[in-house]
């Protein structure tokens, strides 16, 4: 999540990746990547994870390929600012998990970092969850196929979201809803009321409630995160935070660091998100083809 503040040009590349072990050593709902990244036992705050966090964003990039590359996804999509030139990181990393039809929902969140923390909440957080959402899928029926969209450039005005709207057309059907993560695991998730649809912040309200949570929209002001280059655009747009009002300055400090996510509140968080998304699965429709890409 950025303070409110850039061309960005993207050129697209396929990368071919085998299986990795990891994917076999994983939990099939993914609850042990946030055991290597944020300590190994539930709500532990005292310990670092049992993988540093890569502070300069050229290594963060090319920590989120590997890490889908060990859980198992055999076709990353990274789309470099570097135009004319074969891309690498950083850049926007994209995987996808087809499903029935090719009307999609987007799971985004971003891997650059902004200030002198680690940008673990903000928002290797995210990226994390991510993981988790893949391994929980990926052998699991899901009508809708489910983007993964992992982008470059968001604390410089969402530079990378932006352009993925601008060069979307390789996603063969329409875009039904954009669940944006940002910022997790340092308290219960809810929608940001400022970068949120208003349909989808019902819908995640009622899955919360679902399982004794309050995830209603929550107030943050003069910031910005990836939700809002899409519903500038059209789309059903969600974003879904573990932060509150008063943890806006804390982030882009030495604050920001992996022993501040607490793997507690990552599980439960993880617990709404897979219902949220099911739900979005069975009764959300694309929007009219006017919004085609």
């Amino acid at each position: 999540m950025v303070m409110r503040t850039a061309g960005y040009i993207g050129v697209m590349v396929v990368i071919l990746l085998g299986p990795s072990a990891l994917a076999g050593d994983t939990s099939p709902d993914g609850r042990a990547l946030w055991h290597r990244y944020f300590g190994s036992e539930s709500g532990n705050l005292q310990r670092y994870g049992r993988v540093e966090i890569p502070r300069e964003n050229r290594e963060r990039c090319r920590a989120v390929r590997d890490l889908f590359s060990e859980i198992g996804a055999r076709e990353i999509l990274l789309s470099s600012s570097d135009e004319g030139e074969q891309a690498e990181c950083p850049g926007n990393i994209v995987v996808v998990l087809a499903g029935e039809i090719s009307d999609a929902i987007i799971v985004s969140a971003h891997l650059d970092r902004a200030g002198s923390g680690r940008g673990a909440v903000d928002d290797f957080s995210g990226v994390v969850m991510q993981g988790m959402l893949y391994l929980y899928f990926k052998d699991r029926h899901h009508r809708h196929t489910l983007v993964f969209a992992v982008f470059d450039g968001e604390e410089v005005g969402q530079m990378g979201s932006r352009r993925f709207i601008e060069e979307s057309r390789w996603i063969s059907g329409r875009v039904t809803a954009v669940v944006n993560l940002e910022c997790l695991g340092v308290m219960l998730p809810h929608s940001w009321a400022e970068g949120s649809s208003d349909r989808l912040e019902d819908m995640l309200t009622r899955v919360g409630k679902k399982w004794g949570m309050d995830c209603g929209p929550v107030s943050i002001k003069n910031v910005s995160a990836d939700s809002i280059p899409f519903l500038r655009a059209g789309y059903p747009a969600i974003t879904i935070e573990g932060i509150g009002p008063e943890h806006i300055g804390l982030l882009g400090t030495d604050w920001d660091r992996q022993s501040v996510v607490r793997g507690d509140i990552l599980d439960a968080t993880f617990t709404v998100l897979v219902d949220f998304i099911n739900t979005l699965d069975a009764l959300m429709a694309a929007p009219n083809p006017a919004y085609e890409r």
